[in-house]
């Protein structure tokens, strides 16, 4: 059961849902509670049950709704992507700049709207909400351009749903599979990299993230195995929870583009020599999950 306020959600597989149905009466004890059958509608997001049991599910409410805030400028009709090419951050940004109360405000609300799309179902933006959100005390006419573009391109794939449905393939059925990637020292403020990561799940995203890193790396294989270890450690929660579910993730993959950061996973990470020793004792475990064969780290 999956609760906000009084809104409850329950999943149950029980024969005619007799533990729903005990449960409902369970509650109706001490409140006014309803059955309302098959969701449609929950927290601004629409559901869909497929004929072929499947699973979809879009913003496109809430996104129509929450565009009304983006009231100041006008919003990019149809941009191709939520950034424009070459977008980046600078120092330079905030010379001469004058601090506005009312314009602060009004970018806390846009971020605030962005934020939660991201939460709901739009993984496509997250790079762009994580980088833009870090100035949410001092933003600039380009920060609040980037965010009534994000918002534009949000309003054209607003229809795009997310669909869960048993994968064409049985060894992915009920399988968590993973994606990460880094890219090394792109904060240009503070030289830290800005790594993601995406969890699937029978067809479907089920988690996502995008944030920069902790900490300063020095290379690109350093960038690249923290966010690996940063997605391996999202992988072991929601394995946990499927492993309670009755769904246990005995061997999950996930996806890497770099070669060195896949090597050192697979090997004594300060063997003959020191040139990995600042990355070794935090990431140490990485290398028992792999040698356990519960952890594969697929080059892609």
């Amino acid at each position: 059961m999956i609760g906000y306020d009084d809104d409850l959600i329950v999943a149950d597989e029980s024969d005619n849902q007799t533990i729903t149905k005990e449960l409902i009466r369970h509650l109706q004890t001490g409140w006014s509670v309803t059955l309302e059958g098959q969701p449609e509608r929950f927290l601004g997001v629409h559901f869909k049950r497929g004929k072929d049991g499947s699973w979809s599910y879009d913003c496109l409410a809430y996104i129509t709704k929450s565009a009304k805030k983006f009231n100041q400028h006008p919003i990019p009709k149809d941009p191709t992507a939520p950034f424009t090419c070459n977008f980046s951050i600078e120092t330079a940004d905030w010379n001469n700049y004058k601090e506005n109360t009312k314009t602060t405000k009004h970018y806390q609300c846009c971020l605030g709207v962005l934020i939660y799309a991201v939460t709901c179902g739009r993984p496509n933006i997250a790079y762009h909400v994580s980088a833009i959100s870090q100035f949410l005390t001092r933003p600039t006419p380009k920060l609040i351009d980037a965010a009534y573009r994000v918002m534009g391109y949000l309003l054209k794939i607003k229809e795009q749903t997310i669909t869960y449905r048993l994968p064409s393939n049985p060894a992915l059925h009920y399988r968590i599979y993973a994606a990460c990637d880094a890219g090394w020292a792109g904060c240009t403020l503070t030289r830290r990299s800005q790594q993601g990561y995406v969890l699937w799940y029978n067809g479907g995203p089920i988690s996502w993230r995008s944030d920069r890193q902790e900490t300063v790396a020095l290379s690109t294989a350093e960038a690249e195995l923290i966010s690996l270890v940063t997605c391996r450690n999202e992988v072991r929660h929601k394995a946990k929870i499927l492993g309670d579910l009755g769904y246990p993730q005995r061997r999950n993959t996930i996806m890497e583009d770099n070669r060195a950061a896949i090597v050192l996973t697979e090997q004594n990470m300060s063997h003959n020599g020191t040139l990995t020793k600042n990355m070794d004792l935090k990431y140490k475990w990485i290398e028992e999950k792999v040698e356990a064969d519960t952890l594969v780290p697929q080059y892609t």
